[in-house]
């Protein structure tokens, strides 16, 4: 018999910024959203499908390049911008891909996705593997749902509990550790050449981790800001920490990073993979389900505004500053079509779009100027 959860994740859900906005307390003045949208176990089910088929071709897209790129097959490697190897939900120019994993991670090291399902209280069945040497991806191993069903029966030696009722039965720093020790097993027995290699394991579910990642919101930045909240929960209020976006091990200049307040927090870890500049993010498979559901952002905040929004335990939404109009969000087809035919509709920042923070300030200001129609000053 499973033992009674230490902690209930749906907690965190107001991390998400738009997610929680659509399935829980609703858009205001959105016709479409105004009455939060029913989150259905059929929904949700097509929801973990869906992301785990994104981060599949990320992982291989980064590949890919990163092997051409090597091979000498581009001519100017300096404006190829593809998703960061891992964890693969930054928008970067891939030439930052190496100089960014040694500074977080170290030059010889192995990272899992371990995945938990905060509404179900079950672990996901798709783990990636990377490693990396000199900041390159040397190796790559995956548990597809079939097989990862079978890992989800292994047994802790010491604890003798399954994997799978690890993580929900204790605090996360104490289950996580438990869970690693599982994963590092794995590790050694799928690649042996790399047993003595450093190892991490990176927690993430479909709200906070998950599909706010791969999620069309265009907005890099906005992921820095919300790791932040995941990685100092308890900081912030809290009463317990969360698995999304927390490593166990933390690596050590991620620690160091998350001791500083939110707003140098997110401008430096920004900084660490992009520099002083925005990206905007995009997705290669349709994602239909989400895209229908929780929809996109016309305009999306700026960088400071970001920065400098506030979201405290017992808060049901982010704070965010004076500056800040809340766009309107479009569904459907327009929001599948919106980040590749900004030159068509008019709307700012379109897919793999890379810029300085003050260029990309002044077009999100130009676009609420030129637009008002684009704007919903009820939504917050």
């Amino acid at each position: 018999m499973r033992k009674r959860p230490y902690h209930d994740n749906t907690e965190a859900w107001p991390m998400s910024r738009t997610f929680y906005s659509c399935f829980v307390i609703g858009r205001p003045g959105d016709p479409e959203r105004e009455t939060p949208l029913k989150l259905n176990m059929a929904r949700w089910y097509e929801f973990n499908m869906l992301g785990q088929e994104e981060y599949v071709i990320r992982f291989a897209e980064n590949q890919q390049i990163i092997r051409a790129w090597k091979g000498g097959i581009f001519k100017d490697i300096s404006k190829v911008v593809a998703y960061l190897s891992f964890p693969p939900v930054f928008a970067t120019r891939i030439i930052q891909d190496p100089p960014s994993m040694i500074l977080l991670y170290g030059r010889s090291v192995d990272t899992t996705f371990v995945g938990a399902d905060g509404r179900t209280l079950e672990m996901q069945q798709y783990f990636p593997d990377i490693h990396y040497e000199d900041g390159y991806v040397t190796n790559v191993w995956q548990f597809d749902p079939e097989f990862g069903m079978d890992l989800l029966e292994r047994r802790h030696l010491k604890v003798g509990e399954k994997l799978k009722d690890l993580i929900w039965s204790r605090p996360v720093a104490e289950a996580g550790m438990l869970v690693r020790d599982i994963f590092l097993d794995v590790r050694n027995e799928m690649t042996p050449e790399y047993a003595t290699a450093a190892y991490h394991i990176c927690g993430w579910s479909i709200a906070c981790a998950g599909y706010e990642s791969p999620s069309p919101l265009r907005v890099a930045i906005e992921l820095s800001r919300q790791l932040y909240q995941c990685l100092n929960s308890v900081k912030l209020g809290w009463p317990f920490k969360i698995w999304d976006a927390e490593f166990f091990p933390r690596p050590p200049a991620l620690d160091l990073m998350a001791q500083n307040p939110p707003s140098v927090f997110t401008y430096r870890f920004n900084g660490l993979i992009l520099g002083s500049n925005w990206a905007s993010r995009f997705i290669h498979l349709p994602m239909w389900e989400y895209i229908d559901s929780v929809g996109a952002e016309i305009i999306p905040p700026t960088h400071e505004e970001i920065a400098y929004s506030v979201l405290r335990y017992g808060m049901d939404r982010y704070k965010m500053p004076e500056t800040f109009v809340q766009s309107k969000f479009v569904y459907g087809d327009e929001a599948r079509m919106m980040p590749t035919l900004c030159e068509e509709t008019g709307y700012p920042l379109p897919a793999r779009y890379f810029c300085s923070f003050d260029e990309a300030t002044e077009i999100i200001k130009k676009a609420r100027e030129e637009h008002k129609e684009w704007l919903n000053p009820e939504g917050y």
